[in-house]
């Protein structure tokens, strides 16, 4: 994980966002399990609305040295962390 030099407000928004957060919705069928699961769409929904007023925003991107998607998440402060 990477941080800014400082982290106060981003962590303190962070926490906000977390009191605001709601389980998805689990109503996806897999059939071949018989089950039910949450879909990525309800995931982005309840992120959404969890980070409205915590002055957080997040974006994601490719690393192509990994391979693999870095999300990044910053805040009005400045502050981020990856």
């Amino acid at each position: 994980m990477k941080l800014s030099n400082e982290t106060s407000e981003l962590f303190k928004a962070l926490a906000k966002f977390r009191e605001q957060l709601k389980q998805p919705l689990k109503d996806a069928a897999n059939p071949f399990y018989k089950s039910s699961y949450v879909p990525l769409e309800n995931i982005v929904i309840v992120i959404d609305e969890a980070i409205k007023g915590t002055g957080l925003v997040y974006f994601q991107e490719h690393n192509t040295e990994s391979n693999k998607i870095d999300t990044i998440i910053t805040h009005t402060s400045g502050q981020w962390m990856s």
